[in-house]
C-alpha cells in the first residue's frame, strides 16, 4: 500500500540523491524495508511522479526540485478551465495542472493568474483560489443581442449574458470584439460588463469566424504606434563601429533554404571541408536581439506576443514586418548581422567542438525546399538552373546532415511522421478555397527539409552546451519523460491492435523510439502514432535543464528562429554577455538588464503559455477553412481512414479534400458503444466493431463554419483490420441497408494510396 511509505521521507532521500536519482531498490533499503516492500516503494514514487515532484528517467527516480506541491503550499499559475464546472491551475511544467473545483474558483476566469492554495487530494494536486493575480482576458468577442444592451459571448466558459455599455453603432445579430469594462466579483457584485471596439462581421461568414479566433484568443494583428515608430527608425546600414566588433564572414558561402512560401529567413548555412577529414559548418542565425533593445517597445512588444502565428491567408509575426522581412532577415545579396554558431562534425557524426560569434554574412542565394529536393537528386532544369553552381555545397551539406541525423537517431530521438493539411487560398480572394491538401513531406523532400533540422537542432544543442559549461540562467526547451500511467494506457490500447511494449521501457527515449517504429510497419501507423502523441508530455520553457525526452538531448535549447520566438533573443543576449566575457566578438554592447532567475523563469512561464494559444489558434482556423470547404461537398460520397474514436463517434481523415469529419453513434442503424479499453466501437450485438485504421465510404451530411465541425454518415467500411471481431465490410452493407440511402454520386471517390 503507497500510503504506508513517506512520501516526504522519500522526497528527502531524493534530494540528497543528486541528478542521478535512485532506484526503488536502493531506497527500500535506506527505508529499512525488505525486498517483498519494494513494490510499494514504487508505487509511493509513482504517485510521486503524477503530482510532478519527482521526474522518472528509466530505472532511476530522482527529485523536481522546482515542482514540489506540498499541503499548505501557495501556487501561482493560469486556471484553464474545463467542463461540468471544473478547472485547472498549470504551473508552467510539463505535468498536470491542480484541479479547481466550482466552489473553489471564486470570481476566477478562464486565463486569469491566480495564487492557489493546495492540497494533496485523492488522485491528484487540488487547490483553492485565494487571489486573483492578473486577469487574463482584456477582450472577448460575441453576438449582439437586440436590444444591443447585451451580448452573447461566444465562448460557453463565460456567462451567457454580458452587459453592453457602449454598442458602437453595431447592429443587432451581427459579432463584435468588446473590451471588458468591469469583471465578475461575486454573487452580489454587479454583473460583468463590456464595450465593443470593433465590428467583426455577420455570423458564418469565413473571414468573421476566423477573425474571431484571433480577436477572441487575445491575438493582437496590429503593432502599437510606438513600436512602429521604433521600427521605422531602426538605422537601415550597418555602421563602420559595429562591422568593427563581429567577424566579417561576407566571403563565406552562405545560403538560405526555407519553405516557397517563407516571409522571412532566419537562418543561412555554410560548409568548409577541411584536409583532416572534418567538417566545419557554420549556422548563421539573425541578430534580432540587435534590433531589439531589452525592455524597448519593440521588445516589449515581442515579450506579450511570445511567437509569430501563422495561419492560412496572413502571418501575425512577434516583430513588426520592417524587421522580421527586412533588416533581421537574411536575406540574399545583402549584407546582414548574425550570430554564428560553428560546428566542426567528424565522420561519425559527432560535433566534436563548438563555437559562437557574433558576425556580419552576405547570403549567396535563396533556396527553397523543393528546388533543393530536385538538385540533389540531379533536376536543373528550368528555375532550377541556379542549384547547379551550388550543388557540390548542397551535397557536401546534406552529407554532413545525415551523419548528424544518423547520430541522432541512435541516441533514441523519436520521429513521429504526421501528415499536416495545406490549404491553398484564391490569391485575389481569401474566402476562396481552392483545395486542401495532405502536405507530402516524403522522398526527397523530406530529405531537404532534414538538412537545415538537422543543422539548427546541432546549433541549439551547441549553444546549449555553451551556456551550461559557463552556468548561466538560460532559458531551455524541455520535454519531461511520458508519465508511466499514460504508458500504461498506451501498451494496452496497442495490444489490441497486435503490437506488445513494456511500459518501463518506454520512459527511454530508445525504447519509446523502437516502439515508433514497430507503429510505422502497421496499416494503421497514422492514428497509431496519434495514440503515442497523446501519451508524450508536452514540451515547454524551463530555467531548469530537465533534457528533451523527444530529442533525446541532454542540453537543448531554442536558439535559432529569434524572428519568430521569443526565448531565442533572450538566449541571443545571453549569449552576446558570455563572448564579452570571454573577449570573442560580440557586436556593440546593448543595455540589459541583470535579470533574476525568478523573473527568467517568469519569461518561461509566459512564452509556454502562448506558444499554446498560437498552436490552439492555428489549429481553430484550419478547422473553419476545413468546415467552409466541406460546405460545398455536401451530399458527396468520399473515402477515408478511421483515425480517432470516442464515446460519442469516430473521426474519419478523408482523402480528399484533406479534411476530418465526425461519423456520430447515434447516425448508426444500430445502437453502439465505444469499448475505451480495445479502443474499438461495437455495433450490431457486438457483431461488428470499427478500429483505427479502417477504411469507410462516407456522404457528407453536413459542414458547419461557426461550429467547426463536418458531419458524416458512414455508407460502408472496406480494407478492415483483420484482428477485429468480425468483418467490417458485412457490417458497413448493414448500417446502409437499415434505413441508410445512398445520394446521387456527385464527386469521383477513391481507394486507399
Amino acid at each position: 500500500m503507497a500510503d504506508k511509505i513517506d512520501q516526504k521521507r522519500l522526497l528527502e532521500l531524493l534530494a540528497d540523491s543528486g541528478e542521478r536519482g535512485m532506484q526503488p531498490a536502493e531506497l527500500a533499503t535506506l527505508l529499512g524495508l525488505d525486498k517483498g516492500q519494494r513494490s510499494k516503494v514504487r508505487s509511493a514514487l509513482l504517485a510521486l511522479v503524477k503530482r510532478g515532484a519527482v521526474l522518472h528517467m528509466g530505472r532511476y527516480y530522482s527529485l523536481n526540485k522546482n515542482q514540489i506541491v506540498e499541503d499548505g503550499s501557495l501556487v501561482i499559475g493560469q486556471l484553464q478551465m474545463a467542463s461540468r464546472g471544473r478547472a485547472y491551475v498549470d504551473r508552467g511544467d510539463a505535468y498536470e495542472g491542480i484541479l479547481i473545483n466550482a466552489g473553489d474558483m471564486g470570481s476566477a476566469m478562464d486565463g486569469d493568474r491566480v495564487e492557489v492554495k493546495t492540497w494533496e487530494g485523492r488522485r491528484r494536486t487540488e487547490g483553492e483560489i485565494i487571489r486573483i493575480v492578473e486577469r487574463g482576458r482584456k477582450r472577448l468577442t460575441g453576438i449582439l443581442n437586440d436590444p444591443t444592451d447585451s451580448l452573447k459571448p461566444d465562448d460557453p466558459r463565460l456567462p451567457e449574458r454580458v452587459g453592453v455599455e457602449d454598442a458602437l453603432q453595431a447592429r443587432p445579430g451581427q459579432v463584435v470584439l468588446a473590451e471588458i469594462t468591469r469583471y465578475p466579483g461575486g454573487l452580489a457584485a454587479p454583473p460583468m460588463t463590456v464595450k465593443v471596439s470593433r465590428v467583426l462581421g455577420e455570423p458564418g461568414d469565413l473571414l468573421t469566424e476566423v477573425a474571431k479566433e484571433i480577436h477572441g484568443r487575445g491575438v493582437l494583428t496590429d503593432f502599437p504606434p510606438e513600436v512602429m515608430k521604433q521600427a521605422e527608425a531602426t538605422p537601415l546600414t550597418i555602421s563602420a563601429e559595429e562591422l568593427a566588433l563581429r567577424v566579417d564572414m561576407r566571403e563565406r558561402n552562405f545560403v538560405t533554404i526555407d519553405p516557397q512560401t517563407a516571409r522571412d529567413f532566419d537562418d543561412a548555412v555554410a560548409i568548409e571541408k577541411r584536409p583532416d577529414g572534418i567538417m566545419r559548418v557554420w549556422v548563421a542565425i539573425a541578430d534580432a536581439a540587435h534590433y531589439v533593445p531589452e525592455n524597448s517597445p519593440i521588445d516589449k512588444e515581442a515579450r506579450s506576443r511570445g511567437c509569430s502565428i501563422y495561419l492560412p491567408d496572413r502571418a501575425i509575426p512577434m516583430l513588426p514586418e520592417a524587421l522580421s522581412s527586412h533588416l533581421c532577415s537574411l536575406v540574399p545579396n545583402e549584407d546582414r548581422l548574425a550570430m554564428v554558431v560553428q560546428l566542426d562534425v567528424d565522420a561519425q557524426g559527432k560535433v566534436i567542438d563548438q563555437d559562437c560569434v557574433a558576425a556580419v554574412i552576405h547570403s549567396r542565394a535563396r533556396f527553397d525546399y523543393a528546388g533543393v529536393a530536385a538538385a540533389l537528386s540531379g533536376d536543373f532544369r528550368g528555375q532550377r538552373a541556379q542549384y547547379e553552381a551550388q550543388i557540390s555545397n548542397l551535397e557536401a551539406l546534406n552529407e554532413v546532415s545525415q551523419k548528424l541525423r544518423k547520430r541522432r537517431m541512435a541516441r533514441g530521438a523519436l520521429e513521429l511522421s504526421l501528415p499536416e493539411a495545406k490549404i491553398s487560398l484564391d490569391s485575389d480572394d481569401p474566402r476562396r478555397i481552392r483545395g486542401i491538401v495532405e502536405s507530402r513531406g516524403e522522398g526527397d523532400l523530406r530529405q531537404a527539409y532534414s538538412l537545415i533540422e538537422e543543422l539548427a537542432v546541432a546549433a541549439n544543442e551547441a549553444v546549449g552546451r555553451l551556456l551550461e559549461k559557463a552556468d548561466f540562467d538560460a532559458i531551455w526547451r524541455v520535454h519531461a519523460p511520458p508519465e508511466f500511467e499514460a504508458l500504461n494506457q498506451l501498451c494496452a490500447w496497442l495490444s489490441g491492435y497486435g503490437i506488445q511494449a513494456n511500459p518501463s521501457e518506454l520512459v527511454k527515449p530508445k525504447g519509446m523510439a523502437q516502439l515508433l517504429r514497430k507503429i510505422q510497419a502497421h496499416r494503421a501507423k497514422r492514428p497509431l502514432c496519434y495514440l503515442a502523441l497523446r501519451a508524450l508530455s508536452q514540451a515547454c520553457y524551463q530555467t531548469e535543464n530537465n533534457g528533451h525526452f523527444g530529442l533525446a538531448s541532454k542540453t537543448y535549447l531554442h536558439f535559432t528562429s529569434p524572428i519568430r520566438r521569443y526565448p531565442d533573443i533572450h538566449l541571443h543576449r545571453l549569449v552576446k554577455a558570455l563572448l564579452r566575457q570571454s573577449k570573442k566578438p560580440a557586436g556593440m554592447e546593448l543595455v540589459c538588464e541583470q535579470r533574476t532567475e525568478k523573473e527568467i523563469q517568469g519569461i518561461a512561464e509566459e512564452t509556454s503559455r502562448l506558444e499554446r494559444r498560437a498552436m490552439e489558434t492555428e489549429r481553430a482556423v484550419k478547422s473553419i477553412y476545413s468546415a467552409a470547404i466541406m460546405r460545398e461537398h455536401i451530399g458527396e460520397e468520399l473515402e477515408g481512414m478511421i483515425i480517432g474514436l470516442t464515446n460519442f463517434g469516430f473521426f474519419v481523415s478523408l482523402d480528399e479534400p484533406f479534411v476530418e469529419g465526425l461519423v456520430k453513434l447515434e447516425s448508426l442503424a444500430h445502437s453502439a458503444e465505444f469499448d475505451r479499453d480495445k479502443m474499438r466501437i461495437i455495433t450490431g450485438g457486438g457483431r461488428v466493431s470499427y478500429s483505427l485504421g479502417d477504411r469507410l465510404r462516407v456522404r457528407v451530411a453536413a459542414a458547419s463554419v461557426e461550429r467547426r465541425f463536418v458531419d458524416l454518415e458512414l455508407l460502408d467500411a472496406f480494407d478492415v483490420d483483420p484482428t477485429a471481431p468480425k468483418s467490417k465490410a458485412k457490417a458497413g452493407k448493414t448500417e446502409k441497408s437499415r434505413g441508410q440511402k445512398r445520394a446521387p454520386r456527385r464527386g469521383k471517390t477513391r481507394r486507399g494510396r
